[in-house]
């Protein structure tokens, strides 16, 4: 599989990532918490690993990279382990606030 030359890997990865973003938020907007939290935790995650996201601009509605905000990644690590503390997996809920304390 071969790209066009004018489209970056990173590009490809911020488009991505910004895809499962959207599914969490289809997800939680259709009630299922858990599949919504799952895309939640695979968002986080490709967010810490590339350092940034992609967001859409107002005017054109295209993808841009945006800066990585730890602050912001630590505080949806916090409210994602309260989904993970109602369903007792209290496991997953502990690593997710040691990663947003290292953050």
């Amino acid at each position: 599989l071969t790209r066009p030359g004018s489209i970056s890997g990173t590009a490809v990865e911020s488009n991505y990532t910004l895809t499962i973003f959207y599914l969490a938020q289809a997800y939680g907007g259709l009630g299922n918490a858990k599949l919504s939290a799952f895309f939640c935790a695979e968002t986080l995650s490709r967010q810490l690993r590339f350092h940034s996201c992609a967001q859409p601009t107002a005017i054109t509605g295209e993808a841009q990279d945006a800066p990585f905000d730890p602050k912001d990644w630590a505080r949806n690590c916090v409210a994602l382990s309260d989904y993970f503390v109602g369903e007792g997996t209290f496991w997953t809920a502990e690593y997710l606030l040691h990663a947003a304390r290292l953050k």
